[in-house]
């Protein structure tokens, strides 16, 4: 009896012993049959762009806040009503006009400026962007905001 004893607790370890190791094969299978993890929008590479092309990018945004201060004046954009001002896109280059919902202050294009700058130096242009096209993306991006 004893005899019969022992082999059945042993044949019951084999057992345990079996299922634990097809367990364990069932982890280690699922770790290495699974298909690779897509990037999303937080495990992108994020380029960044150089700091030469942000002072660029810095001046050029500066210029055209003060370009749209200039315009709402000589356009005679009353509190409230706003109206349809035209921007210079570079110092002697082509006018581009912008439908204005309500006058557009400092301090909101400011803060314009500063969203745009950490947008642009996680999504730069394209090498050698010109002056007359950063200042278009400029102001479209004012314009989505308004």
């Amino acid at each position: 009896a004893l005899d019969d004893s022992a082999a059945s607790s042993t044949s019951v370890a084999t057992k345990e012993n079996q299922t634990m190791e097809q367990v364990i094969d069932g982890i280690l299978d699922s770790f290495f049959s699974q298909r690779a993890l897509t990037e999303g929008m937080s495990t992108l590479h994020q380029f960044s762009a150089e700091s030469n092309a942000l002072n660029q990018v810095d001046n050029i945004t500066h210029r055209m806040n003060s370009e749209i201060l200039k315009a709402q004046k000589l356009a005679s954009v009353s509190a409230g009503v706003g109206g349809k001002i035209f921007v210079a896109l570079t110092p002697n280059g082509d006018r581009r006009p912008i439908n204005l919902l309500k006058p557009l202050y400092m301090n909101e294009l400011r803060n314009f400026r500063r969203q745009f700058l950490k947008w642009i130096a996680a999504h730069p242009l394209a090498d050698g962007a010109k002056e007359d096209r950063i200042a278009d993306v400029y102001i479209s991006y004012v314009e989505s905001q308004i």
